[in-house]
């Protein structure tokens, strides 16, 4: 590579028309070689650096050469078991109480002429028998002794008494009740303890 002194000093030469060379065509070739040497050591004396492009453009992220590779999607599908219900087992029932009613209603123990006793049925079920023993003068005025509720069986079944001395029980029989052993506890009853309905 050439100096920039070096071109100076052949520009100098050639501008003074060294040599035998004399006139306008000379000089004319001169000042052209004196232009053409000026170009030279201008581009010469100052080297560029190299220029490096970058590419400006992207292909998706992707190098060249790259390979893509798709994967494909797994679908799992979830399957839900359904587990029957254990059989239902039936339960015997074992029999209802079945005990004897009589129609709800009054039973005396006596004429309605002399005093006695009467016997109201408020409720009679096979599995209910309330009520009460009351006492009714001579004048028709009555005196309730007790009140009580039972639950009725086929035999003698026992009376829950409102009054806490009397231990009474019950037997109904048709269209009768009889109250065993009364007169413990049915003073004017004389031991008639059967009550009827007419």
């Amino acid at each position: 590579m050439r100096t920039q002194s070096t071109c100076d000093g052949e520009t100098a030469n050639l501008s003074r028309g060294s040599g035998p060379i004399v006139g306008r065509l000379a000089r004319a070739a001169v000042l052209g070689t004196v232009v053409v040497l000026v170009a030279a050591c201008s581009s010469s004396a100052t080297p560029k650096p190299a220029s490096h492009t970058k590419p400006t453009g992207r292909t998706g992220g992707l190098r060249p050469g790259s390979v893509t590779t798709t994967v494909p999607r797994t679908t799992t599908t979830s399957t839900t078991s359904t587990v029957p219900p254990p059989p239902v087992t039936a339960v015997p029932v074992g029999p209802t109480s079945t005990g004897p009613t009589v129609p709800v209603g009054s039973y005396a123990n006596g004429s309605t002429s002399v005093p006695h006793y009467v016997l109201v049925v408020t409720t009679s079920t096979s599995s209910q028998f309330d009520g009460s023993v009351s006492f009714v003068y001579q004048d028709g005025r009555t005196s309730e002794v007790f009140s009580f509720a039972a639950t009725p069986t086929t035999s003698a079944f026992p009376l829950r008494a409102s009054n806490p001395t009397v231990h009474a029980t019950a037997d109904i029989s048709g269209s009768t009740v009889t109250l065993p052993g009364c007169q413990a506890y049915l003073t004017y009853s004389g031991g008639n303890c059967t009550f009827s309905s007419g």
